[in-house]
């Protein structure tokens, strides 16, 4: 007797309706972001329960803030040394991160979506370093949004207007 396929086996509908709700909790902020827990707590130098923290806020409406770029947006993570800014970047389908120098180290982890920089795609769960004085740009790739954790200790665009505006900007911060 040929053994039955799993689509021939009954399945309870009580489980149905409750691996859909863990599937659909999975999706959610925090739990999306769950395996890289330790890798964000490791970058951002914090413990777990606050980088769970950080993003059980990001669900809420509103706390990402503009950037002087168009579709990329921040929300600040608390914590960090001084001169050291940790954020959570959320860059739009098809958004550019215009060509910047770092001032100091950088590094990036990327939790969703993708980019590509010098020719290299970074995708979920790739890390990216630039060292002090590199200078470089990078372009959101398909027509996914893309979530990045960051450890800047700063930079400053190449270009002389968003320059200009960069300093502006932090003059009224």
């Amino acid at each position: 007797m040929p053994k039955p396929s799993p689509r021939d086996v009954p399945v309870d509908p009580s489980l149905e309706l409750g691996l859909g709700r863990l599937l659909a909790a999975v999706e959610e902020l925090p739990l999306r972001y769950a395996p890289f827990y330790g890798r964000l707590a490791s970058l951002w130098d914090v413990s777990e329960d606050a980088v769970a923290a950080t993003l059980e806020r990001a669900k809420q409406p509103g706390v990402f803030r503009p950037t002087l770029l168009s579709g990329v947006r921040r929300l600040s993570v608390p914590a960090g040394a001084p001169g050291v800014t940790l954020d959570l970047l959320r860059l739009e389908p098809g958004a550019r991160f215009s060509e910047h120098r770092h001032q100091g180290h950088e590094a990036v982890l990327v939790l969703e979506g993708s980019y590509r920089d010098a020719g290299r795609e970074f995708g979920p769960g790739d890390a990216q370093e630039m060292p002090p004085g590199s200078v470089h740009a990078l372009a959101v790739s398909g027509d996914s949004l893309c979530v990045a954790a960051v450890v800047s200790r700063g930079f400053a665009f190449t270009s002389l207007p968003l320059r200009l505006l960069q300093l502006l900007a932090v003059r009224r911060g």
